[in-house]
């Protein structure tokens, strides 16, 4: 293989995973619910955080199947209103 293929080959790779980072961006763009994990990662704290400010009523949950899902605009509000929350 010389340079040249070497280099496109990993312009393709590039491409490839920016299309791949993007998918993904858009997705989450268009969710509108989070599961405990996600909304646990969106705060940068532990589940077991979430857990408590749903008992306190930080956030309120949307039961499905046994499972907590959070709303994107309730996240988004406690985002700007208390950005120090723990």
């Amino acid at each position: 293989m010389n340079y040249q293929d070497l280099q496109r080959v990993m312009n393709e790779c590039v491409v490839t995973t920016m299309k791949v980072v993007n998918d993904e961006k858009k997705k989450l763009e268009n969710q509108k619910w989070f599961d405990t994990t996600h909304t646990a990662q969106v705060f940068g704290v532990h589940v077991s955080t979430i857990n408590r400010w749903k008992h306190k009523g930080y956030l309120t949950p949307r039961t499905v199947g046994g499972r907590d899902f959070f709303s994107r605009e309730e996240i988004n509000h406690l985002l700007t209103t208390n950005p120090r929350l723990s």
